[in-house]
């Protein structure tokens, strides 16, 4: 079913946010105790030190099989439902990644949801992390569209489609289009291709492909060109085969 796992996780935090509110908040001196520290151990390893981070692991670690791709299933789609449709991702993405940061390599160890005391336990303790150490959250939109460019940017592609008609899903983390507008945005390409003519439209390939040449290695690089995502995003692939294919198949238009 799309998205169950994180409608799960929402509908858990949800409710541990409206229990919180019949508690008093923490006062100045636990929140000045508890706050965040680091420190380098003798093999040059950064280690995070906080009781809510001990909190958090007691709750969950060594409880289950449930963890890595779960978790980070949840995040992409709690990112690509706002990117894509505006829905609101806090506090979500920032409690599931509070829960996220400390695990490490034990993330595949968690309680599945069914666990709802322990990942209550877990969720509440992260909310109590964000309280007492808000400089440690960078959830506002430039942050997270530098932190998270290929999500932002599938999803800025996706909601062009959605905007012209086409139905866009969220399912396994992923985006997902309609079987029928699959059909259809291939049929429209076809037309486009027909109306300019396939000569036409194989001349601007060529011109376009050849910023891809290497002099060197004698060849086009037409493959995938990732970057950082964090000086500069990645460019959307260019399918060229599939393109020079089809002016194959209308020369004349």
């Amino acid at each position: 079913m799309s998205m169950q796992l994180t409608k799960i996780f929402k509908s858990l935090v949800d409710i541990v946010l409206e229990e919180r509110k019949k508690l008093p908040p923490l006062d100045a001196q636990t929140k000045e105790k508890h706050k965040f520290s680091t420190y380098v151990d003798d093999k040059h390893v950064s280690h995070g030190v906080s009781p809510e981070i001990d909190k958090i692991k007691s709750a969950l670690v060594g409880k289950g099989i449930f963890g890595g791709s779960e978790i980070h299933q949840i995040k992409r789609e709690l990112l690509f439902d706002y990117f894509l449709n505006g829905v609101a991702h806090e506090p979500y993405l920032a409690v599931l990644e509070k829960i996220n940061d400390p695990i490490g390599k034990e993330i595949g160890t968690l309680p599945s949801f069914a666990e709802v005391d322990s990942w209550k336990e877990a969720i509440s303790a992260a909310f109590d992390f964000l309280e007492i150490n808000p400089q440690l959250q960078h959830y506002d939109d430039a942050s997270l569209q530098k932190l998270h460019v290929r999500q932002f940017s599938v999803s800025q592609q996706a909601r062009y489609l959605k905007t012209a008609g086409y139905k866009i899903t969220i399912e396994n983390g992923r985006l997902h289009l309609d079987e029928g507008d699959y059909v259809k945005v291939s049929n429209r390409i076809d037309e486009l291709v027909k109306t300019l003519g396939g000569f036409n439209v194989y001349t601007v390939l060529i011109n376009s492909i050849d910023k891809v040449w290497d002099e060197k290695l004698s060849r086009f690089h037409i493959g995938r060109r990732p970057t950082n995502g964090i000086s500069k995003p990645s460019e959307p692939s260019i399918p060229w085969g599939y393109l020079f294919n089809l002016t194959v198949k209308y020369p004349y238009g």
